[in-house]
């Protein structure tokens, strides 16, 4: 009987083994949960075997054990399983392959998720984290990224409900806002220098900037020092040299 450790590396204080059926239903359960959300394919009964929750499964089960037992004992936990299906159940070489290829995206993902919360202590058992985990694959589900039955489709039945990233929402809502150019009225520094009102505009990749007046800006600010430029003037100067 395979034991899955909940150690990980000194990363989280819970040590409780699983078994290897305790741990499939908490990755069943989680499957379920995520799938209420998202609105990818399950089959009849609730049933997560050659459909997209399958497909979900497999890659969020191995983002979850790269992050709790490292890549390489996801891998051959991961393969181990498939070995076992063949053996005993008769699986399909397209099911293997299909399981195969989704096991790695979830590896990719763990790692991903890894390198962007370098030096923190990951427990992957933190809501915050499965939801993280869980949102990977359902944009990789999104994408065409997994195999989602034995068939090789990669396409969702139906388009999920994966709400705007909010970051990406406020870059994107920034970017809306970019009017190209307009004036600026003079103000004084906290020094009491006066500082003549001016044109700033948001960057020739945005307000489609003339050659010329690009020119015309670089010219108004070269041989400056930026240490004796205000924030307000070292942005327009910066906007035309980008």
């Amino acid at each position: 009987m395979t034991t899955y450790s909940n150690n990980n590396n000194n990363k989280t204080n819970d040590k409780t083994p699983w078994t290897e059926n305790e741990f499939t239903n908490v990755m069943l359960r989680d499957t379920a949960n995520f799938q209420e959300k998202y609105g990818f394919e399950v089959g009849s009964n609730g049933s997560a075997w050659n459909n997209e929750s399958d497909a979900f499964r497999h890659a969020y089960m191995q983002a979850y054990l790269t992050l709790r037992l490292g890549e390489i004992p996801a891998k051959i936990l991961g393969k181990y399983h498939e070995i076992d299906g063949n053996m005993h159940n008769n699986q399909d070489k397209a099911e293997e392959i299909m399981d195969l290829h989704n096991n790695s995206i979830g590896r990719e993902i763990g790692n991903e998720i890894k390198n962007e919360h370098k030096n923190e202590k990951i427990n992957p058992d933190n809501p915050e984290i499965k939801e993280i985990i869980a949102r990977k694959v359902a944009e990789r589900m999104q994408a065409g990224k997994l195999i989602l039955d034995p068939s090789g489709r990669r396409t969702p039945k139906k388009k999920l409900n994966i709400p705007k990233d909010e970051k990406s929402q406020k870059q994107s809502n920034s970017q809306k806002g970019c009017v190209g150019s307009y004036k600026v009225s003079g103000y004084t520094r906290a020094d009491g220098t006066e500082v003549k009102g001016y044109t700033r505009t948001c960057g020739a990749k945005h307000s489609g900037m003339s050659k010329e007046e690009r020119l015309a800006g670089q010219a108004k600010y070269k041989g400056k020092r930026m240490q004796d430029l205000s924030d307000n003037e070292l942005e327009e100067a910066i906007s035309y040299f980008i």
